[in-house]
């Protein structure tokens, strides 16, 4: 976890520790979310929100079982998508590096 906000928001600019491009893959689980959209807040282009169903829809998601949907996490947006599963308040986001080993939660 990031100590400060500003220490957080200098490595989303490339101040901090340097990001290996990996392939990541994300895991959004439809059925936990409870609509809170920090998601939303922190990987805009990741996430959206679904506010007549009250939940976050996992953009370009492909279903891989009943109400979990995957996708590739684009280079360049790891950063936000790993925010995006550590703020999800019921752990609805799950992230995989390249060799398919769970990195969050």
């Amino acid at each position: 976890m990031w100590r400060s906000l500003e220490a957080r928001d200098r490595a989303r600019q490339g101040y901090a520790i340097p990001v290996r491009s990996l392939s990541m893959e994300i895991e959004f689980d439809e059925d936990t979310c409870i609509g809170m959209y920090q998601c939303v807040a922190e990987w805009g282009d990741g996430f959206e929100k679904d506010k007549d169903a009250g939940k976050a829809i996992l953009v370009d998601g492909e279903e891989s079982a009943d109400g979990v949907f995957v996708r590739e996490v684009p280079e360049g947006a790891e950063l936000d998508a790993k925010f995006a599963a550590r703020t999800c308040p019921v752990d609805a986001i799950t992230i995989y590096d390249d060799d398919g080993e769970q990195l969050i939660p």
